[in-house]
């Protein structure tokens, strides 16, 4: 009985195996075959191959008419992976009462492989977040700000293309696991995890300038994310400010940054 054991990539070939086996008695248990094969560092990330194993009954006498399975196969892909390092800062630690506050974030690619697209998300402060915000009042975002796009620390790039800001006013920004993201699923408008999941939560893109200054977000905007590629070694960089309006001495606002299964937060407090 022979068994074989294939796997395709672009309807060739690339590796095949045969396996044979001695006769089957009735009955007998299964028979489990372990193999590895290993992927070279041309393969694209998302690359596709389907594995396939099939048993050659032609000379095997079948003692009945019953129809067997016999093949079976198996798609996996290739998915590169690669390391965030994620930092988010306060401007100033503690400000005056209804004095701005603002956040400086990075995110920086310290693995060997580019990213094509990496969300960044900005949950902005809002009490029982968990981070321990509390404040009385409320604010408005009043500006996002990028400052680096794939430099470095100390020289940074200041053109802003292949860089996209979107930002959102549903609530239900703040119950999404950004790990779960695919990758360009916000670009459609909505958040879609890798399971298919989508989440009831509307996107809407707003304007980077030459400058890096992003226009067009309201106001009101209870997140936004930032999304763009991200090189192997390099990072990018941006600021935002929130405007508290009837706030008091004491109240805290927790500003926390997520990207691909990474989390960071920075604390505003006021005197």
């Amino acid at each position: 009985l022979d068994c074989l054991c294939a796997c395709f990539f672009n309807c060739k070939y690339c590796l095949s195996l045969t396996f044979r086996f001695a006769d089957f008695p009735v009955g007998a248990d299964p028979v489990d075959i372990f193999y590895s094969v290993t992927i070279d560092n041309s393969a694209e990330n998302g690359q596709t191959y389907t594995n396939v194993a099939e048993v050659d009954t032609s000379d095997v006498h079948l003692l009945s008419d019953e129809v067997y399975e016999t093949r079976s196969e198996v798609d996996f892909s290739v998915i590169r992976t690669f390391t965030i390092s994620l930092s988010k800062l306060t401007e100033k630690s503690f400000v005056d009462i209804s004095a701005q506050i603002g956040y400086t974030m990075a995110w920086q690619n310290v693995g060997n492989n580019d990213v094509t697209n990496a969300p960044m998300i900005d949950t902005l402060p809002y009490n029982g977040d968990g981070n321990g915000t509390s404040f009385s009042g409320t604010y408005t975002l009043s500006s996002v700000k990028l400052t680096n796009n794939n430099g470095t620390k100390t020289s940074p790039i200041k053109d802003f293309t292949g860089l996209r800001v979107f930002y959102t006013t549903d609530t239900a920004v703040r119950d999404i696991d950004v790990s779960l993201w695919k990758d360009d699923s916000i670009q459609s408008g909505t958040v879609t995890d890798i399971d298919g999941n989508t989440f009831n939560c509307q996107w809407t893109e707003a304007t980077v300038n030459a400058d890096g200054t992003v226009t067009g977000i309201d106001p009101n905007a209870t997140a936004f994310c930032i999304l763009g590629p991200l090189k192997s070694k390099k990072m990018v960089e941006a600021a935002c400010v929130i405007d508290p309006s009837n706030n008091e001495p004491g109240d805290k606002y927790v500003n926390a940054i997520s990207i691909k299964g990474s989390i960071t937060i920075a604390r505003g407090i006021v005197l």
